[in-house]
């Protein structure tokens, strides 16, 4: 093979190079966790020992560093390595935009705001919808004002960097080896099981309180992957998930185009988060009665918040029908 086609990324199956990523990731981040965490705790008790608690900025950092346990660092170390290898893989696979289907959109804003209106709408009206019914009560969180910002910030920056992650180079790649339909479906399990890649509430006792060690990332590797067994994990947030991914994915191939994409994952986000602050869970919910199935098989029908259970996968399919008629609807007029 010449020089010039190991540039270009040619002889390298998209597909499996995109597998060898997420491995490289989560190992880096296993290893990575425990460094974040030794210098986050240094760097707390420095602010702490020289009086700096009151500099703005260094203080408020260093509080927050004090705070957080190790799952918040592991979080962090898992964004750090995908975001650090991201860069030295998509020049090794001799990426460019053109390389991954995408194409100019003169009509990005109107498809970004269309696609946020309708998936924040759908979603919001299904939280209503569940408060009428008793499965939640309205409940103004008492830090609203302090949180809204929050919210808006997710919704605002967590949508582009993974549209642009997973729409925009993992999609492209992948629909470069393999049919269309194919590299939607791996590329949106892809995203579902590393949106999985969080750490357990609590923490288990070997991985809440000090010493942490060396080998402390891996083993919260493993005790989250063995968390795959829940059947009930499965249904409640695997599977709508993947319904994301591939209504994102789909509106990617549409539109060859990330604003709609971007539009639609920016609505749920906001809905999510903004529903959380105005309502809590009802004693009903919190006793099981929303679950429906036996043993095993139980399955929430609605869950802790609006992205678990099985009503969330049917708005999120009549979201996508939506879209859907309206986009195609709109494109026979133009």
């Amino acid at each position: 093979m010449s020089a010039a086609a190991v540039r270009n990324g040619e002889g390298r199956h998209p597909v499996v190079m995109l597998l060898l990523f997420v491995a490289v990731v989560i190992v880096s981040a296993g290893a990575l966790a425990p460094v974040l965490w030794a210098a986050g705790k240094a760097f707390a008790a420095m602010v702490e020992t020289r009086g700096w608690r009151e500099v703005p900025v260094v203080g408020w950092f260093g509080g927050k560093l004090a705070e957080s346990d190790f799952g918040r660092y592991f979080g962090r170390a898992f964004l750090v390595s995908a975001l650090g290898w991201l860069w030295p893989f998509l020049r090794w696979m001799g990426v460019g935009r053109e390389g991954l289907g995408l194409e100019p959109n003169p009509r990005r804003w109107v498809d970004y705001v269309g696609g946020f209106v309708v998936a924040s709408g759908m979603l919001l009206a299904m939280g209503g919808y569940f408060v009428w019914r008793g499965a939640y009560d309205w409940r103004i969180d008492p830090k609203l004002s302090g949180k809204i910002g929050r919210v808006l910030m997710s919704a605002a920056v967590v949508p582009v960097l993974e549209e642009f992650l997973f729409r925009g180079v993992f999609l492209g790649m992948a629909m470069r080896a393999a049919r269309r339909g194919v590299a939607m479906v791996v590329v949106s399990g892809l995203f579902a099981v590393l949106h999985l890649i969080k750490p357990p509430d609590p923490l288990p006792a070997s991985l809440a309180s000090e010493p942490i060690r060396w080998w402390s990332g891996f083993e919260m590797t493993g005790i989250i992957f063995r968390s795959y067994g829940d059947l009930g994990l499965f249904v409640s947030e695997f599977a709508t998930l993947l319904m994301v991914g591939l209504i994102l994915a789909w509106a990617r191939g549409f539109t060859k185009s990330l604003a709609l994409p971007m539009g639609l994952h920016a609505g749920w986000v906001f809905g999510v988060g903004m529903f959380a602050l105005v309502s809590r869970t009802s004693k009903g919910l919190r006793r099981g009665h929303w679950e429906i199935g036996e043993g095993a098989w139980q399955v929430p029908l609605i869950g802790e918040n609006l992205k678990l259970g099985l009503a969330p996968l049917v708005v999120l399919g009549l979201t996508a029908v939506v879209v859907g008629v309206l986009w195609r609807t709109r494109r026979r007029a133009e």
